[in-house]
């Protein structure tokens, strides 16, 4: 995953605002189970695309893996236009 963690840095490199490069270096991240690290890249992608229903749901679990639970219920929230049931999962994290 070397040369894609290079080739996705470049991209960024060569333009700050490209959303799909951080999604793909979280991507990486995942893999290699650094979520504090897919955390970050998924906020600098949801700068971008605020939309995207990936980062949006990845953040979210990211968040989870991280123990940040505040934060991913927010996040899941974000989400309820598109997908309404997961809300009531996140809170049930949170008792």
């Amino acid at each position: 995953m070397g040369s894609a963690r290079e080739a996705f840095s470049k991209a960024i490199e060569l333009n700050r605002d490209f959303s799909a490069a951080y999604r793909n270096l979280a991507r990486i991240s995942f893999a290699e189970h650094k979520y504090e690290e897919a955390d970050a890249l998924l906020t600098k992608s949801l700068e971008g695309d605020p939309l995207n229903v990936w980062a949006l749901s990845s953040a979210a679990n990211a968040e989870l893996l991280t123990r940040k639970y505040p934060e991913a219920i927010a996040m899941r929230a974000k989400r309820i236009p598109f997908r309404t049931r997961v809300l009531p999962v996140c809170t049930s994290l949170q008792r």
